[in-house]
């Protein structure tokens, strides 16, 4: 048992009044009893028992009630039940992620959330300080709220498309309520128990052991299977931009849950109108024309039928149409690689010029790459078929500033290529010699080899002393050294080098909700996927990426770049994690609570109910019969009085 106000109690020594005018009550009258009074007083002696009992009880009644007003004046409490509890910083940690927009029945995830968060927010009181973590949302600050305001900010949560990770959502509220002048904190875990996200494999405990005994409530998720159907990829000619005039294609995933949903129709829009569709079964990928574009930016989406989640069930795409690369060989390659040129020189992919105006320059033996001038900014280099020539070779790299050497001859049998960066048209190639490349110490910018043969390097690129990029390959590009100019991957493969890594022209990377945008330079707006223009500050960073869709950045007027935001893949993915995982994957003092308990679990300490009704009620009768005793004794001594008076004539002095 405790007091809200022990200053009051102090106001007990108000009982000993009573107690002070029934011990020193002195009577001033001398009463003269005449000898008819004395068979009175013989009666009235016979009565003093039941006299003194009633006036002890009228006593303690008196005391009671000045004991009673004083302790509900106390605000008396017990340490046990659901009552008050004492100031509390609560975090309330809501997963608005995209998952949470999955509509059950008739209304979405979220909003079941929100409606156990009221349960928590409800019980705050205003001594309480309470802070919303919106999971989804990890770029908003956290501040200290009232219960009243906190309610506000529950209220106006929203889902947004980007992934939320629980982990670092629960941390970051832990470290907000260990180190605050509050005694007592607690953590509220509103979730759907979406398993990806909790993608910490293992819980590391925090490093401060005040945080990691935070309590900390998990709402139970439930059971049950939770279908879907999503698109979760896209890309765009294979990985590379279209060129301008000319068709490409689109490719869409599909992802399904359970899996054997089997097709899903797919509709691929291009600025709004509809261009193409197909069907694709989960699991799978599907392409679809995607019809030239004359120049300028082009953007898109690939959508399919809605289903309870609708926010995974479009993909958007962006690009900019490329010119035809200018591709030039510095010496003869041999009718392979000249052969390939060709062929996309005839489809109007790249251009053929001089090698002083080409921008990748393909340099059999290195011819040209030390060259003192020229516009080429990506090299190819070839090396010759003939062991001898490699000594010129060599001195042609270490005069561009390029630290890579070749070695001697392999020749193993086929080997295939391997490491996962490698040049996709390379993947069933084999290779049947080449020569060891070694990197010279403090030889200029190397990066990790693109692909090796046998354990050694086989394809690797960097950067000269020019700032040019340049592909070494160990292998000349004949028929006695792999299976490559012989296969359709050929021409793949020079496409690959002379369209996209060596052109640098490769469709823009697919951005996930949720990631930072950078701004280019000159961007001072971005338009967001709602229409809204948001002015770019300093950092030149866009962070709110919380909604999926196209984003424009703007400058002088005119659309600089456009970025396709997606959501992520992973929160398509709603399988809950088992319950009783859940408290190992958020560590340190955590448990679970089914939504029917939450309401009596949250605020784990409690003061107990408040006893200042009950106490006021007991005084109050009290009073009652203070008064009823009070009364029926002095009723009956004026009658006696009067009596004694008018028929024996008493007199007193």
């Amino acid at each position: 048992m405790g007091a809200l106000s022990p200053w009051m109690l102090l106001a007990a020594a108000a009982a000993a009044v009573p107690v002070i005018l029934h011990l020193f009550r002195r009577t001033d009258t001398r009463k003269v009893s005449f000898p008819a009074l004395r068979y009175l007083q013989r009666t009235e002696r016979e009565r003093a028992h039941e006299i003194r009992l009633r006036q002890w009880l009228l006593l303690l009644l008196r005391v009671s009630v000045v004991l009673l007003v004083t302790l509900a004046g106390a605000r008396l409490y017990l340490n046990a039940g659901r009552g008050a509890h004492p100031p509390t910083a609560l975090a309330l940690v809501v997963d608005n992620s995209l998952s949470s927009s999955r509509v059950e029945g008739d209304r979405r995830v979220l909003d079941r959330l929100k409606e156990v968060g009221r349960g928590s927010l409800l019980e705050a009181t205003p001594e309480d300080r309470v802070w919303v973590i919106a999971a989804g949302a990890p770029w908003e600050p956290a501040t200290p709220l009232t219960p009243a305001d906190a309610l506000r900010r529950l209220d106006a949560l929203e889902p947004t498309d980007a992934r939320g990770d629980l982990v670092a959502a629960v941390a970051r509220a832990r470290a907000l309520v260990a180190h605050t002048d509050v005694a007592h904190a607690e953590v509220h875990l509103l979730s759907d128990g979406q398993g990806t996200a909790f993608r910490a494999a293992g819980y590391a405990p925090p490093p401060d052991d005040v945080e990691a005994a935070i309590p900390t409530l998990i709402l139970s998720p439930g059971e049950g299977v939770r279908p879907n159907h999503a698109l979760t990829g896209i890309q765009v000619g294979g990985g590379l931009a279209p060129l301008a005039g000319m068709g490409s294609e689109v490719v869409v995933e599909a992802w399904a849950e359970p899996p054997d949903t089997g097709t899903i129709p797919v509709r691929l829009l291009v600025q709004g109108r509809v261009r193409a569709a197909g069907r694709v079964r989960a699991g799978t990928a599907a392409a679809l024309a995607l019809p030239p574009a004359a120049g300028g930016w082009v953007w898109g989406v690939v959508e399919t039928d809605p289903d309870a989640l609708r926010a995974d069930d479009r993909r958007a795409f962006a690009y900019h149409p490329r010119p035809a690369p200018p591709v030039a060989l510095s010496a003869p390659a041999g009718p392979f690689v000249g052969g390939a040129l060709d062929v996309l020189a005839d489809a109007g992919r790249l251009r053929l010029v001089d090698p002083t105006a080409a921008r990748i320059l393909i340099a059999p033996e290195g011819v040209g790459v030390d060259a003192p001038s020229g516009t080429a900014t990506s090299l190819l280099i070839l090396p010759p078929d003939d062991p001898a020539r490699l000594p010129a070779l060599n001195r042609r790299l270490a005069a561009a500033g390029i630290g890579w050497r070749y070695g001697a001859l392999r020749e193993r049998g086929e080997a295939p290529l391997t490491r996962p960066a490698r040049p996709p048209p390379l993947d069933r190639v084999r290779m049947a010699r080449w020569f060891a490349l070694r990197f010279a110490p403090g030889g200029g910018d190397a990066s990790l080899p693109l692909a090796e043969a046998d354990g050694e390097p086989w394809a690797v690129h960097g950067r000269d002393a020019r700032g040019r990029r340049y592909l070494l390959l160990a292998s000349p590009l004949d028929a006695a050294s792999s299976t490559l100019p012989v296969s359709p991957a050929m021409v793949a493969f020079m496409e690959w080098f002379t369209a996209g890594w060596g052109a640098q022209d490769a469709a823009p990377a697919e951005v996930l909700a949720g990631e930072p945008l950078s701004a280019p330079a000159g961007a001072t707006h971005v338009e967001l996927p709602s229409g809204d223009t948001l002015e770019l500050d300093a950092t030149r960073e866009l962070r709110a990426t919380g909604d999926a869709g196209i984003y424009r950045f703007l400058g002088d007027g005119a659309v600089l770049r456009v970025v396709a935001v997606n959501p992520p893949p992973a929160e398509s993915r709603l399988a809950p994690l088992p319950e009783a995982q859940l408290p190992d994957a958020i560590g340190g003092n955590a448990r679970t609570v089914a939504p029917e308990d939450w309401a009596g679990a949250v605020f784990q300490v409690r003061r107990g109910p408040e006893l200042t009704s009950l106490l006021l009620v007991f005084a109050v009768l009290a009073l009652l019969i203070e008064a009823r005793l009070a009364a029926s004794g002095g009723a009956r001594r004026p009658r006696v009085d009067a009596q004694t008076d008018g028929d024996i004539g008493g007199t007193q002095a």
